[in-house]
């Protein structure tokens, strides 16, 4: 980004109007015009003999580039409705960081969900300008599907944040046995299974899915078919004579045709899942999601 032209002039000028509204320039404007007044008391022949005092340097500083960065992030929402990515705010709130330090007033207590999203590096910056703060995290390691992001292990990764206490859930509460059952077999797990009786997790062929979706009746349950984004066209394509399907959204009486990423935090009566392509935790993350009933479909 430093690179780029258009940025270095922005950031320059950013910088220059950084530079003459700062303290220590109107201190040496102060002073420059306090040595102009005395040597104009002098006589013609003595004046600036005298060295005037030295302007200050000119850099490039932290401060600049949060300020010009900062203007453009505004810019983005404002003027050119561009989307805003998190690098961006972080970014913003790093140099703020180097800026101008630590909160005076932080929060006491952070609460946060879907805690395995989180890099260790944004951790750090939020204990950095919060040193007093106390993490509440919640989240499931297993259900990381970020690629590069996130972090996989709460003991090894959150140890920057100094002495954790980690607490562990591993009762069931919102599948049936039957689908706790699978996953635990499938992932290795050992939770305990304290969900109500169901059927016994199925295997329908992906050629048989229309047929089947076409006798089902959605306003009395609630119904998704997940796969990854790859394969969320094929699904479209595959069932696009069927009107009551809701691509990447949810809607009352309709079937929600989803993305992995999108099922997050979501749960239904009946989930369909093409597991084609899916990683182990993409896999446990949409089979979980299914309440009674869950269906895997093959090619085969």
């Amino acid at each position: 980004i430093i690179n780029n032209t258009e940025y270095k002039g922005r950031l320059k000028k950013q910088a220059d109007k950084n530079y003459y509204e700062s303290d220590v320039y109107k201190r040496y404007k102060i002073k420059e015009q306090q040595y102009n007044e005395n040597e104009m008391l002098k006589s013609p022949e003595k004046r600036w003999r005298t060295k005037g005092p030295t302007p200050p340097k000119k850099h490039i500083v932290a401060a600049d580039i949060y300020d010009c960065e900062f203007d453009g992030i505004i810019n983005n929402i404002c003027f050119e409705n561009k989307k805003v990515y998190k690098f961006e705010l972080y970014l913003q709130l790093l140099l703020n960081f180097m800026c101008y330090g630590n909160f005076t007033a932080g929060d006491s207590h952070l609460f946060i969900d879907e805690g395995q999203n989180i890099s260790v590096n944004e951790y750090l910056l939020l204990n950095n300008i919060n040193p007093n703060v106390v993490f509440n995290i919640f989240g499931d390691v297993n259900q990381l599907i970020l690629k590069g992001r996130g972090i996989n292990s709460w003991d090894k990764q959150l140890s920057v944040l100094g002495n954790i206490n980690i607490y562990f859930l591993k009762e069931n509460y919102r599948n049936t046995i039957e689908i706790n059952e699978y996953c635990n077999e499938l992932f290795s797990f050992d939770n305990a299974s304290l969900g109500l009786d169901g059927v016994a997790v199925s295997n329908v062929k992906l050629s048989e899915l229309t047929h089947i979706i076409k006798q089902m009746d959605p306003s009395s349950q609630r119904i998704a078919i997940i796969s990854t984004r790859e394969n969320n066209f094929v699904l479209k394509n595959l069932l696009n004579d069927i009107s009551y399907l809701s691509h990447s959204k949810i809607e009352d009486g309709f079937i929600s045709v989803l993305t992995v990423a999108e099922t997050k935090g979501l749960e239904f009566d009946i989930v369909y899942v093409l597991p084609d392509g899916m990683s182990d935790n993409e896999k446990y993350l949409s089979y979980t999601r299914a309440l009674s009933q869950l269906v895997l479909l093959s090619n085969e």
